[in-house]
């Protein structure tokens, strides 16, 4: 006679990664929203198929430079070091806004030290908007700037750090990466 027995086996808990996308279609530098929605996560790592890789934030907001299909893969881990992937495509396509490039050399960004700045020296008329986001997405300045000159912002709290500047000049926009240091 067989003697039957329940057993039970311990283990890691599963993770399955899963996400939503604000927009499956986009335009160029317009932002998406990226929703996780994977229980038991605690780390997180976002590519978004242009190059761009954002560590340990759960729910970024991103926008694309260029136009084009991308695959967006978000790996998530565990407590127990679990790891699970998900892809999903996102359609980028060029801006139904009326704006474009700024013509090459009308606008300078570059940085120095701690500061970024924005070379309007070349134009005649400025009445731009210029944001500073971190590399993550977030919105670190956003200021008016209506002057034929050199326009400055120091990038406080920060020993050293990529940026990205935006400029939007009339219908016209711009954006760099810049590295920025306290040194």
């Amino acid at each position: 006679m067989w003697l039957l027995k329940n057993i039970t086996v311990g283990g890691a808990n599963t993770i399955d990664a899963t996400f939503t996308m604000s927009n499956s279609a986009s335009e160029v530098y317009q932002d998406v929203t990226f929703s996780n929605s994977t229980p038991n996560a605690v780390d997180y790592e976002w590519e978004f198929g242009d190059g761009t890789i954002i560590t340990g934030v759960a729910n970024p907001v991103y926008s694309f430079s260029e136009p084009g299909v991308y695959t967006v893969t978000l790996t998530v881990t565990n407590s127990d070091g679990c790891t699970s992937t998900s892809t999903q495509t996102i359609t980028i396509s060029e801006s139904t806004t009326g704006l474009q490039n700024l013509p090459d050399g009308a606008v300078n960004i570059f940085s120095f030290r701690n500061y970024v700045a924005v070379d309007f020296s070349k134009l005649q008329a400025v009445d731009a908007t210029i944001q500073v986001f971190n590399l993550i997405g977030q919105e670190i300045s956003n200021e008016k700037f209506s002057l034929s000159t050199i326009y400055r912002k120091d990038i406080l709290d920060v020993e050293a750090a990529y940026v990205i500047v935006k400029v939007k000049n009339g219908n016209g926009f711009m954006t760099k990466k810049v590295f920025v240091s306290s040194r």
